[in-house]
């Protein structure tokens, strides 16, 4: 429904700019055209970043598809109840490892479903990522530094930062990237209606004057709308960006501030950490949702090294 709301106000804002604003002030010239295209750009983007975030998979870890027919790893070795218990898992895993199961690919290798109870690891693990690793109870496997379990999704999402209901799906290692160009857009198309607004407030318009009085009072009332929904959203999406690099920059989730663990990599450069996020390629270029991540976040990847 939230996902259907957004949608709504981006179309409502696009409506307003270009059939009671661009069409009203800017026809006598070739501005209007341009702004239209422009504004229309920042939509598009914003639909396309949206649409991005909430079909990526976040960082989901898959269960084993055995798992009903495994011994739960809460039954191998007591532990608390703690959903959260490295102790557990480094001992599980440092006395008794087996080989990888017969038909797991290389990326369910990856992905982290042999960090379970079933199978384990192949290969001994580094004493930092073992006590990095947790056990989820409500998944009943081992998962990867970083993870946390997400009501709504049913499942354990790598570097999971919150569930959004903006894009009923969780932000994770895997679509933060594109939830960051949303947010984004959707500023850069708030400031631009705002502008267009407050331009058609202040700019003479002759051709209005011979209008009915009706449809002007629908275009002013059309006008504070658009305004009112310009700062509301321009105002929430900045605040969102601002949280999402301090979480980038800093290392830091926003499941990691609430709980005050600190930032994971303390002495990892910003541009590393930006690049993580972000991806490969210019930094001009990533703001736009058309290029995919490599899917290998950083602190994952001695871990694969080990495990592979």
């Amino acid at each position: 429904m939230v996902v259907i709301l957004a949608y709504v106000c981006l179309m409502y804002a696009d409506y307003v700019v270009v059939s009671w604003l661009i069409l009203r002030h800017l026809t006598d010239n070739l501005w209007g055209a341009v702004h239209a295209v422009i504004f229309n750009i920042c939509i598009f983007m914003a639909f396309f970043a949206h649409a991005r975030c909430m079909l990526t998979d976040p960082g989901i870890i898959p269960r084993p598809e055995n798992a009903k027919d495994k011994p739960s790893c809460q039954s191998e070795v007591p532990q608390p109840d703690s959903s959260d218990c490295p102790s557990t898992a480094a001992a599980t895993l440092a006395v008794s490892p087996s080989p990888q199961p017969e038909g797991t690919d290389s990326h369910y290798a990856y992905s982290g479903i042999y960090l379970g109870a079933y199978p384990r690891p192949r290969g001994s693990l580094d004493p930092d990522t073992i006590k990095a690793m947790t056990i989820c109870q409500r998944c009943d496997m081992y998962r990867p530094p970083r993870a946390h379990h997400c009501r709504t999704c049913q499942g354990c999402v790598r570097k999971m930062d919150h569930h959004c209901p903006w894009i009923n799906n969780c932000v994770g290692a895997f679509n933060q990237k594109y939830f960051l160009q949303f947010l984004v857009w959707v500023s850069i198309t708030s400031l631009y209606a705002g502008s267009i607004a407050l331009f058609s407030w202040l700019a003479d318009c002759p051709g209005c004057r011979s209008e009915p009085e009706a449809t002007r009072h629908m275009a002013l009332m059309h006008t504070v709308i658009l305004a009112v929904e310009s700062c509301l959203f321009g105002g929430f999406t900045l605040v969102m960006i601002l949280d999402q690099m301090s979480a980038i920059l800093k290392d830091e989730t926003g499941i990691e501030s609430l709980k005050r663990t600190g930032a994971f990599r303390p002495h990892t450069s910003r541009r590393l950490l930006l690049r993580e996020a972000c991806g490969p390629g210019t930094p001009l270029c990533w703001i736009f949702p058309c290029q995919s991540l490599n899917h290998q976040p950083i602190e994952e990847t001695k871990m694969i090294t080990t495990l592979v």
